[in-house]
């Protein structure tokens, strides 16, 4: 039986050269889609590091800034011009670390003070600076990112920062 009185897509590869081979066409199967009923879909949560993780995250960040740091000099000195730029590299990964760091501290706080602000209206700076555990002085700064997000407003004005009160915006 020849090769010819056989349909296309059950033809052998066997006989044929690369080139034949290569431009036969290879039937497709539609892709296979995962679907979700809409009430078993996944619900996406918010996930929160531990203390410790945190911690270990500022420590993290100058130690690796440190070991950058000697990597260059140690580089600098023996004139190896790949290992200087990995050190760099390193010192500024570390640094956005850092920085990184510090952002979400500040995030971190501003959460705070916003939730106990929410929990209760009227709360003076003094008052949410004692519940949280940090300055008053933080505390304002915080609030005043807030009020000036819109997210706070001020209800009572008092001539020093530490007895204004807030509530959330409406």
């Amino acid at each position: 039986m020849s090769t010819y009185n056989v349909p296309e897509n059950t033809r052998s590869v066997e006989g044929m050269g690369f080139w034949q081979a290569a431009r036969r066409p290879v039937p497709r199967q539609p892709a296979a889609r995962a679907t979700w009923p809409r009430d078993e879909r996944p619900i996406p949560t918010e996930i929160h590091l531990s203390n410790p993780a945190i911690r270990s995250a500022r420590f993290t960040a100058p130690i690796l800034l440190a070991l950058g740091a000697m990597n260059a000099w140690t580089a600098q000195q023996t004139e190896d011009y790949v290992s200087l730029s990995t050190a760099l590299c390193l010192c500024v990964c570390a640094a956005g670390l850092f920085g990184e760091d510090l952002l979400q501290r500040g995030y971190h706080r501003d959460r705070a003070v916003l939730a106990h602000v929410v929990a209760h209206p009227g709360a003076t700076t003094r008052h949410v600076a004692r519940a949280i555990g940090v300055s008053e002085r933080v505390v304002a700064q915080n609030i005043d990112r807030l009020t000036d997000d819109g997210l706070l407003v001020l209800v009572t004005d008092s001539a020093t920062p530490a007895l204004r009160s807030y509530r959330l915006t409406v």
